[in-house]
């Protein structure tokens, strides 16, 4: 009977939501949006999330577009997706998305054209978004 002997292993941990850090006092997300047009690119360890002023509270949605990856808000005028009725349209191929749901919303790659057999790419696919609360005056996402 000269078995090895286990060690109980410990429950996994709940992980806590990630928590935008600010750099500066005035860094955070609710008040980077307030400066920069409703929007906001926060980078967190599960990538680059965009944290978006929607109506009375914000809205946390992935940074890439789901068609080829490119970012809908960017550090050049070019990649500056535009927010309206609670959407936001990705600069390159113009496909709106929900800031709510990530649901499509018309019409897939409208700039694209729709080429013979592998028409206008990837299939289409909603935008990842991410629960987000504020707490203590600073934008909580769970990513």
């Amino acid at each position: 009977m000269g078995g090895r002997r286990r060690r109980a292993q410990p429950p996994p941990r709940r992980r806590a939501p990630n928590r935008a850090q600010p750099r500066r006092p005035d860094a955070d997300p609710a008040s980077r949006c307030t400066r920069q047009g409703g929007k906001a690119v926060v980078p967190l360890p599960a990538g680059k999330v965009l944290v978006v002023k929607n109506g009375g509270g914000y809205c946390a949605v992935s940074n890439r577009c789901p068609h080829l990856g490119l970012p809908l808000v960017g550090k050049t005028a070019l990649f500056q997706g535009e927010v309206k009725g609670g959407c936001i349209t990705c600069p390159a191929h113009g496909t709106v998305f929900s800031l709510e749901t990530g649901a499509v919303e018309g019409e897939w790659c409208p700039k694209l054209p729709n080429l013979p057999i592998i028409g206008k790419g990837p299939k289409e696919a909603p935008l990842p978004v991410f629960k987000s609360r504020v707490v203590d005056g600073m934008v909580e996402v769970d990513a």
